[in-house]
């Protein structure tokens, strides 16, 4: 049997694995185990950890975009005040290390995202929410703010639940480019609840946004499995082809896709006018006469705009109509 590895490459991962602090140096040697002085002694339990590689979800930043832009109108119609979100980055991390980086005494809201299968997380930190809740009280939201140290009272997550509603719906439409969803809020908790959410080595996407409302601000964090886009990796691929049209010229681009859009031509007979006792009196076998003659011309409408006038009459065993004048 020939060997797994040669003595080179032993040597060679033993100096890696040196270097990156995982390898203790025996001072001398081993008279019980035989082991030579210059042999290192591997510590499995100093083994570098490995580092996770973020898996690219094509084009799923545009969803996002919308949500940001969509959400912030909603909450300053909802607040009555001034409202705008920035993105400040976004990354992938474990689950586990994601509730382990971060403050205690933020809300999280776990929300549904039927028909995928999966929920998603909205977090406020501590300053965001205790912001919301005093302007939502009707309180003056005044520069540098004392924030209690604390978590959020049962009321004042009850109270808070109106902000997450709103982000449903603001999720809604940012999705519709990608499917139509129906969010809706499971359930509004501190932080300390929060961990039933996901196994602790499921892989999370976490974007942040800073949430400015008049002169103060905090930050927002939307936390989504990314198991649950996997499945939509391939209609996100399509979602954006932006990129591919740089370059051309862009009035042809649009007279083009102007040439194939569909649209709706009726060819009317006539209109006629019924008072509304007289609509509601309309029975089976009811004659309504028409002033028209039976071989009069009928105009033709696109898009209810009146554009041309013929005569209907058959063709191929199937009623058609003969333009016989075009409007100016």
């Amino acid at each position: 049997m020939e060997p797994i590895l040669s003595k080179q490459e032993i040597a060679d991962l033993l100096q890696t694995l040196q270097k990156e602090g995982a390898v203790v140096s025996r001072q001398g040697p081993d008279a019980t185990t035989g082991i030579d002085v210059d042999h290192p002694e591997i510590d499995l339990f100093a083994l570098p950890t490995t580092t996770l590689q973020p898996t690219e979800i094509p084009n799923f930043d545009l969803i996002i975009d919308r949500f940001r832009t969509v959400f912030s109108r909603s909450l300053s119609r909802h607040l009555q005040r001034t409202v705008s979100m920035a993105t400040i980055d976004n990354h992938t991390v474990p689950f586990s290390d994601y509730l382990a980086v971060n403050e205690q005494r933020r809300i999280i809201g776990m929300l549904s995202l039927k028909p995928m299968n999966s929920s998603l997380l909205l977090s406020f930190d501590a300053y965001l929410w205790f912001l919301l809740l005093e302007i939502l009280l009707g309180g003056v939201n005044s520069p540098g703010m004392n924030v209690p140290d604390r978590s959020p009272t049962r009321l004042e997550l009850s109270l808070l639940t109106s902000m997450m509603e709103t982000a449903c719906k603001s999720l809604d439409q940012a999705f519709l480019p990608l499917l139509q969803i129906d969010s809706s809020v499971i359930e509004t908790v501190s932080e300390s609840r929060a961990h039933s959410f996901a196994s602790p080595t499921s892989v999370m996407i976490v974007y942040r946004f800073e949430v400015q409302v008049d002169e103060e601000s905090g930050i927002l964090e939307l936390v989504i499995p990314i198991d649950a886009l996997l499945p939509y990796k391939s209609s996100l691929t399509k979602l954006a082809q932006l990129n591919s049209l740089e370059g051309r010229n862009w009035p042809n681009v649009i007279k083009n896709n102007l040439d194939t859009m569909p649209i709706t031509i009726m060819a009317q007979s006539c209109v006629i006018d019924l008072s509304i006792q007289q609509l509601v009196d309309l029975k089976v076998g009811d004659i309504i006469p028409i002033d028209q003659e039976p071989d009069g011309s009928i105009e033709i409408l696109v898009e209810g705009i009146p554009k041309f006038s013929g005569f209907q009459g058959p063709e191929n065993h199937k009623k058609s109509v003969k333009i016989t004048n075009i409007y100016q």
